[in-house]
């Protein structure tokens, strides 16, 4: 069975919204929490993230372009709710990453 570009999108999707969530936020990042939003008229984006795990997390509306406002539901993803692909996701230079953004201190061999 061969499958063409429009049978993957979906699973694409979700791959390119769960794997940075899973590394950069509530992976080896230790966030308690992740935000996204997506406008209301935009039922595709707020689908890939409802499959990922985000829950509903209010609304506001923002000006989309000159003169346009519109509503833009909030989203909150939580480890617990995480949905993970079936393939695991690593990361390379992650010690690195986290000293240069404060998470770990730098050993004193580094800082000399």
């Amino acid at each position: 069975m061969t499958s063409t570009v429009a049978d993957l999108l979906p699973a694409l999707g979700l791959r390119v919204v769960a794997g940075p969530v899973e590394l950069r936020g509530l992976g080896d990042l230790d966030a308690e929490e992740v935000t996204s939003g997506a406008f209301t008229d935009n039922p595709a984006s707020l689908a890939v993230s409802r499959k990922v795990g985000y829950r509903l997390d209010g609304q506001t509306r923002l000006r989309r372009r000159q003169g346009e406002l519109a509503v833009n539901q909030q989203l909150v993803l939580r480890p617990d709710d995480l949905v993970r692909g079936e393939q695991p996701v690593t990361v390379e230079g992650l010690p690195a990453f986290r000293r240069a953004i404060g998470l770990d201190a730098a050993s004193p061999k580094e800082t000399s």
